[in-house]
């Protein structure tokens, strides 16, 4: 009897491993058809929160726009100063495209020195 008891907690713990796994990943896949757009500036300063006037332009854009960030990226790497300005930069024009509904386009070249 002990034997058939511990066997059958063993196949309890097992399907309830197998049922948590399924839930975890159930919740992970509504959490990121739920919050797919869902955008969170955790910054100190707010530094990637676009203004309602950036949003009014953003929304009013006619036509699509093409941003194009020229940035070296060998040239940068001894200049942590301009490695890191960019990287905001990229992070701001990256909020500009979430924010224009498909109207903004953003590329980064890399051209030679």
């Amino acid at each position: 009897m002990s034997n058939k008891g511990a066997k059958n907690r063993t196949v309890f713990a097992g399907v309830a491993l197998v049922l948590g796994v399924l839930l975890l990943i159930s919740v992970n896949l509504l959490g990121n058809a739920a919050f797919r757009n869902l955008r969170v500036d955790l910054t100190e300063d707010r530094l990637f929160t676009l203004s309602d006037g950036t949003h009014g332009l953003l929304g009013s854009l006619g036509e699509p726009l093409l941003l194009r960030l020229y940035y070296n990226h060998s040239l940068a790497n001894d200049y942590p100063t301009i490695r890191d300005y960019a990287r905001r930069v990229r992070n701001v024009l990256a909020e500009y495209v979430a924010a224009s509904n498909g109207m903004i386009t953003f590329e980064v070249m890399n051209p030679e020195p």
